[in-house]
C-alpha cells in the first residue's frame, strides 16, 4: 500500500502546502521554491532497490538460522551460529565484534 508514494502522478496530487496550496519546496542551490523535478524523483526511486539482493540474502540467512534454532542444537550460542552462517554464505564475511542479526527485530 505504501508504494503509492513512489508514483509521481499520485505524489503530485497531494504534495502541496496545506494553507497556500503551493507545491512543496525542493532545495535547488539557493532557490528554495522549485517543485521536485521529475528526473530527481525518478533517480530517488531507483535507489530503493540498490541493496535489494543483499536484503534478500539476509532474509535467507535469517530463515536458515530460524531452522537451526528450532532443530538439533549444534552450536554453543545464537551469535556463534549467525557468525558462522554469515561467513559461510554471505559475500560479506563476518567482522568480529559486529552482529548483522541485530538488524532484525524478530531474532533479537
Amino acid at each position: 500500500m505504501e508504494h503509492f508514494a513512489g508514483d509521481y502522478r499520485v505524489l503530485s496530487r497531494f504534495a502541496r502546502h496545506y494553507q497556500t496550496n503551493e507545491y512543496l519546496p525542493f532545495p535547488n542551490n539557493s532557490f528554495y521554491f522549485q517543485v521536485l523535478p521529475r528526473d530527481v524523483f525518478d533517480r530517488l526511486n531507483q535507489t530503493k532497490s540498490l541493496f535489494s539482493s543483499y536484503d534478500c540474502l539476509s532474509q535467507v540467512l535469517m530463515s536458515i538460522a530460524d531452522q537451526e534454532f528450532h532443530g538439533e542444537l549444534t552450536f554453543s550460542s545464537p551469535s556463534e551460529l549467525l557468525d558462522e552462517l554469515q561467513t559461510k554464505l554471505s559475500p560479506i564475511p563476518h567482522v568480529p565484534g559486529t552482529s548483522w542479526s541485530l538488524s532484525s527485530s524478530h531474532i533479537v
